[in-house]
């Protein structure tokens, strides 16, 4: 099957290849992230439980606000300070 696509001609396994395509590329990008920003925090705070310095504590806390899912919140946990 053929499909116009912005005056090109596309066939199905183009199109396929162009789904796959952002699909993987969008999941890697956003599975690094996932990855890397839990690190990144846990060395910020184990910098801040070495250190004593509060700017490590606070980049940890800065970074953990958009690491949050609202959606599994309950009454139980609520936020604490760390």
């Amino acid at each position: 099957m053929h499909y116009d696509y912005a005056g090109a001609d596309m066939t199905d396994l183009l199109a396929a290849r162009a789904q796959m395509a952002m699909s993987l590329a969008f999941h890697i990008v956003f599975a690094v992230a996932g990855i890397a920003m839990p690190f990144m925090m846990a060395i910020a705070e184990a910098a801040w439980l070495w250190t004593g310095d509060e700017s490590y504590r606070d980049v940890a806390r800065h970074w953990s606000k958009g690491n949050k899912h609202e959606d599994t919140k309950t009454e139980r946990h609520k936020e604490r300070p760390l």
